[in-house]
C-alpha cells in the first residue's frame, strides 16, 4: 500500500507538468509580445490577430524570461485560425535568425517542419493535411534536445492526438530561444489575415515522461 501511495504521488507530479508561460489575451492586449514585421498586431475578443495587405508578414516572439525562454527543452501549444495566408505558424528556440518554424500551407494542404538558418532552410518533415481557411487548428511543437517533433489536430485540447505526424533529429539550434506565432501572405494574394489563441508552453516531454512513468512502474510492482 505504501508503494502504491509513493509511486501516485511522483505520477501525479509527472502528469500535472508545470506551465512555463501562457498567455490567452483575455485581457485585452499582447503585453510583452515583440511584433515584427510589415503585418498589423491587435488582440480582437480574446484572440491575437496579425493581418495585412498583400506580400505582408508578421511574427511576434515572447518567453517565460524576459522574453526569452528560461529552459530548452519545452513544448509549446496554441490555436490557429487561418483566414487568409500562405503559410501560418509557430516558432520555436527562436534566435535572430536561427529557429524552428512549425507550419501549415492551406493552399497546398501541407504541414511542414522547418530548421531556419541564415544560410538556406532546411525542411526537416512534411505531411499532407487537409486545411480549410476559417477553421481552428491546434498545433503543438516540442524541442528536447537535438530533437524536435511537431503535431497538428482539430477539435479541442483534449482530442490531442498521442502520435506527433512531424519528427527532426539532430538539430544544432540548442540555445533556449523565445517562442513564437508568425504568418505572411505572397505578393500575388489579396491579404494576410491570422487569428492565435490560447499560447501555452510546458516543461512537458512526451518521450521523457513516458520513459520516466514506465521506468518508476517497474521499480514499484
Amino acid at each position: 500500500m505504501l508503494r502504491l501511495s509513493v509511486f501516485l504521488l511522483i505520477f501525479s507530479s509527472m502528469v500535472f507538468s508545470d506551465i512555463l508561460f501562457s498567455d490567452d489575451f483575455n485581457d485585452g492586449n499582447a503585453e510583452d509580445w515583440t511584433e515584427i514585421g510589415s503585418a498589423s498586431f491587435q488582440v480582437i475578443s480574446g484572440q491575437y490577430h496579425i493581418y495585412g495587405s498583400s506580400g505582408c508578414y508578421g511574427d511576434s516572439y515572447n518567453g517565460d524570461s524576459g522574453g526569452i525562454m528560461s529552459v530548452a527543452d519545452y513544448s509549446f501549444r496554441v490555436s490557429v485560425i487561418p483566414e487568409l495566408c500562405s503559410w501560418a505558424g509557430v516558432v520555436a528556440r527562436h534566435e535572430i535568425t536561427e529557429y524552428f518554424l512549425l507550419a501549415i500551407m492551406p493552399d497546398y494542404n501541407l504541414f511542414v517542419l522547418y530548421e531556419m538558418n541564415p544560410s538556406y532552410p532546411t525542411l526537416l518533415d512534411q505531411c499532407n493535411f487537409n486545411i480549410q481557411n476559417d477553421e481552428l487548428y491546434w498545433l503543438r511543437i516540442e524541442v528536447e534536445g537535438g530533437e524536435i517533433r511537431g503535431k497538428i489536430w482539430t477539435g479541442t485540447p483534449e482530442d490531442e492526438p498521442f502520435d506527433f505526424q512531424l519528427t527532426g533529429s539532430h538539430i544544432n539550434q540548442l540555445n533556449p530561444g523565445s517562442i513564437g506565432l508568425g504568418c505572411a501572405k505572397s505578393e500575388t494574394d489579396a491579404a494576410l489575415s491570422v487569428y492565435y489563441d490560447d499560447v501555452e508552453v510546458t516543461d512537458e516531454l512526451s518521450s521523457g515522461q513516458n520513459s520516466r512513468t514506465w521506468g518508476i512502474i517497474k521499480t514499484l510492482f
